[in-house]
């Protein structure tokens, strides 16, 4: 990460200016998530399509108990937001994942 610069984090904040220097000229942008999620547009297509396929593919019938969010994902509110819409309730967010599981990482789970 270049010298003076902070991740930032839009679930905690509702926008992030973005500043660069690129061939000698300063660029910048303002990152909303509403824009994350239009420029996310694509990805979040194909994930709905990947679900979907599972969905269709799964052995027993029944109803997704949970969406457990981990990773990088988990700190994107765009996509908690949009699983959100796609399932009907808002995912679990693991801070770690278990080789067993994310039942066996269950008490560190907190909801958005």
């Amino acid at each position: 990460m270049p010298k003076n610069t902070k991740p930032f984090s839009l679930p905690r904040q509702k926008r992030a200016l973005l500043a660069l220097e690129w061939a000698g000229r300063q660029h910048t942008l303002l990152l909303t998530n509403e824009l994350l999620r239009e420029l996310c547009g694509p990805v979040f297509r194909r994930v709905r399509e990947v679900i979907g396929q599972a969905m269709k593919n799964r052995e027993r019938g029944g109803k997704i108990s949970e969406v457990v969010l981990v990773g990088g994902s988990a700190q994107m509110e765009v996509f908690a937001s949009f699983l959100e819409e796609l399932f009907g309730r808002r995912p679990a967010v693991m801070e770690w994942a278990s080789a067993r599981g994310s039942r066996a990482g269950r008490r560190t789970c907190r909801s958005w």
